[in-house]
Formats: structure tokens, C-alpha cells, sequence
């Protein structure tokens, strides 16, 4: 019969990961309602993923060090104990704590792939449909940055982009014949800002914490604020290029009767209100020092659970 391990493990990498949960839910349950979060966007959105995927790992973390609380050993080597047929048993409440943490990982390993797998598929469909009844206006291929602009043949008012491989910028003729030129290029700006920064891969750990945690109040805060967050990035850096008053022209004439970007995609026309408001009353940019504790707080998020998987007993 095999014995079990003595109670040599410390309570401390436990301890530890308790505290990182706690902190990383204090925090995005600040970022829901901080006054600041709109004069920084790309900060926030940054903030919000060192949070989701510092509460994702410390959770699991958790689960496995208390599952091997009798292992003399940091986490990772624990782990690799298990794989020795003559390592000692489990309790029956260790095998419930390291079960729970295992499958917890590889759900969230497996939603995070299936996600990305789940995008890349709708966004060739995107594609395909677009080499159909797309077509192409040599007018616009001076803009730079993105590898192809589509014109859809609709008196409607629609603007979206395609990331990825083959970024494509899309936008209907209803578009172009209602926007000014300077405004038509605020909107490619917005589009190709999506592209550029990658705002589809900066989302894809907080759309698939928004599947987990499904409609509680705070899967949807998530959803809805970093949605607005992104759209506000990419309205950040077509200012720059444009100016606000051109690309806040242009939002209006979409309002909110623009047709929404298909599934897989980066429209340019969420929460107009909003954005409008923000673009007419710029708020003031943080304080470099704000600023900069506010980097040093999401980067101890991200790396506070991987380094108690190291922890010594």
C-alpha cells in the first residue's frame, strides 16, 4: 500500500495565490466603473487583460497547490512527480483539488483554441463571400496599411476590417457617397488602426473569459467596456492622423442605424454616442507617473501566478 506525502509543503505559494485572486478580481472590478479608463484606452485594455488572464492563472494555481499541499516541491516539479508509478497517493481532497485545477487549464486552454479556430473560420468565410461580391476602387488604393480594400454594392452605411492574414478594409457604396473625403479617410484611418495594432488578438482572452463567465454582470461589463475600449483605440490613432473633427463627422453620418460588422470582425461604428462625446471633449492624458505605476501593476498580474509555480517549500 503507498503512503501519502507528509505535510512538509508550506502554506505559503497557497496563501499567495489566494491573494493574486483577490487582487485581480479588486481590479477588474475597479475598472468597471473608473473615471479614468477613457483617457487611456490602450492602458485599460491592457489593465483588463493582465487582470482576466492573472485571475484565469492564479485560479488554476490555486486548485494545483492545493491538490499537492503535501508535496515538498514547488508546483511544476510536483506536478512532474505524479508521472513516477511508484509516487505516493493522493488524499481523496487532493485528487478533487488537482482534478478541479487540471480540467480548469485545459478548459481554458481549449476555449482560448477553440475561439481562435472558431474566428479564423468566420473571417475566411468573410473573405470568400467578399472575392464574390466584393469589388475594387482604384480611388482607394493609395491608402496604406492594410493589404486590400472591398466595396460592397449597398446604399446602406457599413465600415468593418478583416484582420489577420489578407487584412481587408471594407466599406459599402453607401459609405463613400455619404462621407466628405476627410472624413472617408478618418474611417480608413480607424480601420487600419484595427489592423495595424491587432485589436482581434488583444481581444481574444477577454472574449473567451466573456464565454466562461456567460451573462453575469461581469462577463457583460467585460464584453460591452472593452468593445468601447478597443473602437476608442483605434479613434485614438485616427485623430492623430485626421483629427477629431473629421472622424467625429463621419460617426454621426453612420449613427446608429449603421449595419453591424459581421461575426469575426472590427467595426467602426459601436457606442457612437460615446465616442462622439469623447471626440468633442478630449479628456486630459494621464500623468506619466500614473501611467507608469499603472504598467508596473499589470505586469506583476501577469507574472505574480508564474512565479508561485516556482515557489520553493
Amino acid at each position: 500500500m503507498r503512503a501519502t506525502w507528509p505535510d512538509r509543503r508550506p502554506m505559503t505559494p497557497v496563501v499567495g495565490y489566494v491573494l493574486v485572486v483577490v487582487i485581480a478580481t479588486a481590479t477588474m472590478t475597479a475598472l468597471l466603473d473608473a473615471s479614468w479608463r477613457y483617457r487611456s484606452p490602450h492602458l485599460t485594455v491592457l489593465l483588463w487583460q493582465a487582470a482576466v488572464v492573472s485571475f484565469g492563472f492564479a485560479t488554476v494555481g490555486l486548485l494545483l497547490c492545493a491538490g499537492l499541499a503535501s508535496v515538498p516541491d514547488p508546483t511544476l516539479p510536483a506536478l512532474l512527480t505524479l508521472l513516477d508509478p511508484d509516487s505516493p497517493t493522493l488524499t481523496p481532497a487532493q485528487g478533487v483539488a488537482l482534478t478541479a485545477g487540471l480540467v480548469l487549464a485545459g478548459w481554458i486552454a481549449f476555449s482560448v483554441a477553440s475561439l481562435a479556430w472558431e474566428t479564423r473560420r468566420r473571417r475566411t468565410q468573410v473573405r470568400d463571400l467578399l472575392d464574390m461580391v466584393g469589388t475594387h476602387d482604384a480611388a482607394l488604393d493609395t491608402v496604406p496599411g492594410v493589404d486590400e480594400i472591398s466595396v460592397l454594392d449597398h446604399p446602406g452605411m457599413t465600415a468593418y476590417c478583416v484582420p489577420g492574414w489578407r487584412s481587408r478594409v471594407v466599406l459599402s457604396t453607401g459609405t463613400i457617397a455619404s462621407l466628405a473625403a476627410p472624413e472617408l479617410r478618418s474611417v480608413l484611418a480607424h480601420e487600419r488602426a484595427h489592423v495595424r495594432e491587432r485589436h482581434d488578438i488583444a481581444l481574444l482572452p477577454l472574449v473567451a473569459a466573456c464565454r466562461t463567465l456567460g451573462d453575469s454582470r461581469l462577463g457583460c461589463a467585460i464584453r460591452d467596456q472593452v468593445a468601447l475600449l478597443v473602437e476608442m483605440c483605434a479613434d485614438q490613432v485616427a485623430c492623430r492622423e485626421c483629427g477629431p473633427r473629421a472622424l467625429g463627422n463621419a460617426l454621426r453620418r453612420f449613427g446608429d442605424s449603421a449595419a453591424h460588422a459581421p461575426s469575426g470582425t472590427l467595426g467602426a461604428t459601436g457606442s457612437v454616442l460615446t465616442r462622439c462625446d469623447r471626440l468633442d471633449h478630449p479628456p486630459k492624458p494621464l500623468p506619466r507617473w500614473v501611467i507608469a505605476g499603472l504598467l508596473l501593476w499589470a505586469a506583476v498580474l501577469v507574472t505574480a501566478p508564474a512565479v508561485l509555480l516556482l515557489v520553493p517549500s
